[in-house]
């Protein structure tokens, strides 16, 4: 299931859930920007057989926020692992060009 949702709710998983983080960029974007979390993770569909192999690696029954630029890529990525059973899914809708959280201490 995949439920789209905006930096309120982004924020509240981050902050009350255990929830992991999936950065749809591309490698390029992600290294001129900063990502949610630093436990984020990095998964495109761009190289099919790296795609692979960290979708095997990634549990099915947890909860993930996926997040791209302006949530077109992460909407793809999120469909992308729905067809392959993930089961809960949260797409931030806006993507992080208009997500500016704090980072820091």
């Amino acid at each position: 299931m995949i439920i789209e949702i905006g930096k309120e709710k982004a924020l509240e998983l981050l902050n009350n859930h255990q929830i992991m983080v999936i950065d749809a960029r591309s490698a390029e974007e992600v290294e001129e920007s900063e990502t949610l979390t630093e436990d984020t993770i990095n998964l495109t569909t761009e190289d099919k057989n790296h795609f692979d192999m960290m979708v095997n690696m990634l549990p099915k029954d947890v909860e993930y926020l996926i997040y791209s630029n302006n949530g077109i890529s992460s909407l793809r990525l999120a469909r992308t692992l729905e067809e392959l059973g993930f089961e809960r899914i949260y797409n931030l809708t806006d993507g992080i060009e208009n997500f500016n959280v704090e980072m820091g201490s």
